[in-house]
């Protein structure tokens, strides 16, 4: 994984076939390339950058490195935005930024030696260059005496925000409960700054099993990192908290309790979690309540508490099987915070279904772990920045996917967001094609959905609507059983209905709205009820979310 930026990097960016480095610059990003030509005051002729990884078997890879400017590139790529920059002669108040990118390695070799990108022989005024601050290995799986790592709950960071009636966060603590989808004999915790803007200090986190609401079952262990109680977390950081040996079963719920102390006027957090999540925290001032059994201090005058997680972004079990994780990218969360729309804050989701059914089938399939890595109104290609969607699927890849321990298997449910917001089928089959050649490129199998239908719903307009049918078209054109394998499973059969008063021909197929459980429409027309998550859930052949034979 290095990291750093570029300089003078004002060459339009254009994706490489092959290229799986994670995040996918989107064409057209200020960059740095290699070989070019200066003509007619720009640069001409320009390569995006490349180097090679040699491993101990002798074997060499090539990878790309499109590393964005550091002042003209991509805020919403990067993964630390400074506040200013330095120059010879002033300080500079503007958005200066940092990129970590990932590259994939080969599974089971030994890195010899990394080869980095050659753009010049020095550093030199009006000459692309690229700064290397940092490199390493990421190996997010192995744990300790054979065992190893599966992802259990996951509710990855859409932006930052805060409570309107409670204003600057500081001195307070935030208990999360979780469920677990896989069950094991150690937890750990991932807790994210990512899109932060201010470290976060803090000085005691503990866990315990759950009781009811905020309540503790019984009294909570400290949990270190490196050993430690107190942690800073810096902007655009994460960090994995150390082992903690408690038994979690299959879809248990544990109680994570977290201290903030120092003040954050924006807070990282997933607002839309599902009902595996809830989250409670103590009011501005209320001091240190991470040992606290009794749910006082999370209710009354100044508390909050909803589907919601902040800083804690994953949840992982040790598996002395070594079982894999799948992750579920979409949540089918469409225009959550328009005016109209009716999409279901306590709504279980897919995630929680495919859990669901994991742990309670008979055919000796292994309960895998299941995460949701769906934001919600998340577009695939587009960033929305702050506010309701956050960064885009193809962003946001390797740090809410990719970095996933034991991930081998990646469901897509995501589209149908940008279906609506007016990207056509074009834009949407080559982010999805983006997506699968990522995906891929890890040596992760692909599992797509196709789009729940949405007539009724105003902004599905006919012609918004033909780009869905296109779109699904692509979708079932994916099929390739070469490993890592593409497969999909047809939502759009098994929740929709011919809506008879179209005036469409063909006439358009809606969601179905008879009597439970076939009551797919949530009210609006484009978002699911639970009948309709669990429905579609239903659809996947359980033994194909296991990694290939």
């Amino acid at each position: 994984m290095p990291s750093g930026f570029s300089t003078y990097g004002m060459i339009g960016s254009q994706h490489q076939g092959g290229d799986t480095t994670s995040p996918v610059v989107p064409d057209g990003t200020s960059i740095s390339a290699t070989d070019c030509s200066l003509g007619n005051a720009t640069y001409e002729d320009c390569v995006t950058p490349t180097g090679s990884i040699t491993y101990g078997d002798g074997t060499a890879q090539p990878y790309y490195l499109a590393m964005p400017d550091w002042v003209y590139g991509s805020d919403t790529l990067a993964a630390v935005t400074l506040l200013h920059r330095n120059t010879p002669s002033a300080q500079e108040t503007r958005s200066t930024n940092i990129y970590a990118f990932a590259v994939p390695l080969k599974a089971g070799a030994t890195v010899d030696s990394v080869t980095l990108p050659d753009l010049a022989d020095a550093a030199r005024k009006y000459v692309p260059g690229l700064h290397i601050i940092g490199m390493s290995v990421r190996d997010t799986t192995t744990a300790a005496n054979g065992a190893a790592w599966t992802g259990s709950w996951s509710a990855p960071t859409e932006e930052r925000f805060h409570f309107s009636d409670m204003g600057a966060f500081s001195n307070q603590t935030f208990r999360e409960v979780t469920m677990a989808s896989a069950g094991g004999d150690s937890v750990r915790l991932r807790l994210s700054n990512a899109l932060g803007t201010d470290p976060l200090t803090l000085d005691h986190v503990t866990v315990a099993p759950y009781g009811n609401g905020a309540t503790l079952a019984s009294p909570p262990v400290d949990v270190t990192f490196g050993g430690a109680k107190s942690v800073v977390i810096p902007e655009g950081g994460e960090l994995y908290s150390d082992p903690i040996p408690m038994t979690v079963a299959p879809r248990g719920v544990i109680t994570t309790s977290i201290h903030l102390v120092n003040q954050v006027n924006y807070l990282v957090m997933h607002p839309w979690a599902a009902t595996d999540t809830v989250g409670y925290v103590s009011a501005v001032g209320s001091g240190d309540h991470t040992t606290d059994t009794a749910n006082t201090a999370f209710t009354g005058t100044g508390t909050e508490s909803g589907r919601f997680a902040d800083i804690l972004t994953g949840v992982d079990v040790t598996t002395t099987d070594h079982r894999p994780t799948v992750s579920v990218l979409g949540d089918g969360l469409v225009n959550t915070r328009t005016t109209g729309t009716t999409a279901g804050y306590t709504t279980s989701r897919f995630n929680q279904w495919l859990a669901y059914r994991l742990v309670n089938n008979t055919d000796g399939i292994p309960v895998y772990g299941v995460v949701a890595s769906g934001i919600e109104n998340n577009y695939l290609g587009t960033d929305q920045g702050a506010g309701a969607g956050g960064r885009a699927a193809l962003t946001r890849l390797d740090r809410d996917v990719l970095s996933v321990p034991g991930i081998r298997t990646v469901v897509v449910t995501q589209g149908l967001e940008d279906i609506v917001a007016g990207h056509d089928d074009v834009d949407i089959d080559n982010a999805l094609g983006l997506l699968r050649d990522q995906l891929r490129g890890w040596g992760i199998k692909v599992i797509f959905t196709t789009l729940p239908p949405c007539d009724g719903y105003s902004p599905c307009t006919t012609a918004v609507d033909q780009n869905r049918i296109d779109t699904n078209t692509w979708i079932t054109d994916q099929l390739d059983f070469t490993s890592p394998t593409v497969t999909y499973v047809d939502a759009e059969s098994v929740v929709a209905v011919t809506d008879t008063a179209s005036t469409a021909d063909p006439q358009a197929l809606k969601l179905g709205n008879d009597a439970a459980p076939a009551d797919f429409d949530s009210g609006d027309h484009v978002n699911l009820t639970s009948d309709g998550y669990s429905t579609i859930s239903n659809a996947y052949d359980l033994a194909s979310l296991g990694p290939d034979a």
